[in-house]
């Protein structure tokens, strides 16, 4: 009996290996164990980069010296936790920060201006579908002049685009502000 339950295992898996294509496996529970492994993967990755860290950075540039940032708010963006995020992220460089409604920002005060884009997909493993932070631009002036700019775009087939914003955003305000 062993030996019939073997070859016909053998016999279907050597067909297996000749196909080309998709193959339609029998539904089992793997959804849900795919999909937190994607969680899973998609924290390990944001904390190896250090965006898990809570360790302060410290850069000198002369010429970027930074107290504090104001923030001119854009209405258009609609990812509910991008200004808090990018807060944090300045504080994590002692750079204070105010939103001012466009253009009413203190005459030399560095202001930052973003944008960010939302989009809606379906999880794997997820009945409903989930927003994410698929991409966002900063851009930092004082008196006009370019300080810097930096930007996120979510990859297509990235586990990166389920991260949270502020683990998204690190990398950008890190590369934004390096040398502060």
């Amino acid at each position: 009996m062993r030996f019939y339950a073997l070859a016909q295992w053998c016999s279907v898996l050597s067909l297996l290996l000749m196909l080309t294509g998709c193959i339609v496996v029998p539904t089992i529970p793997v959804g849900e164990l795919v999909a937190a492994t994607a969680d899973g993967i998609a924290t390990v990755t944001s904390a190896a980069s250090g965006g898990g860290s809570n360790q302060p950075f410290e850069y000198t540039r002369p010429y970027l010296s930074l107290k504090e940032v104001c923030i001119d708010w854009n209405e258009v963006v609609a990812v509910p936790d991008f200004v808090p995020s990018v807060q944090l992220l300045l504080k994590r460089y002692g750079v204070e920060s105010r939103v001012y409604s466009p253009g009413t920002a203190p005459i030399g005060c560095a202001e930052l201006t973003y944008t960010a884009t939302r989009k809606w997909e379906r999880r794997f493993g997820r009945d409903e579908d989930s927003s994410y932070m698929a991409s966002a631009s900063l851009t930092l002036r004082r008196n006009g002049q370019l300080l810097g700019s930096a930007s996120y775009e979510s990859g297509n087939y990235g586990f990166d685009k389920w991260k949270n914003t502020g683990a998204k955003l690190a990398p950008v305000v890190d590369t934004l502000l390096a040398g502060n």
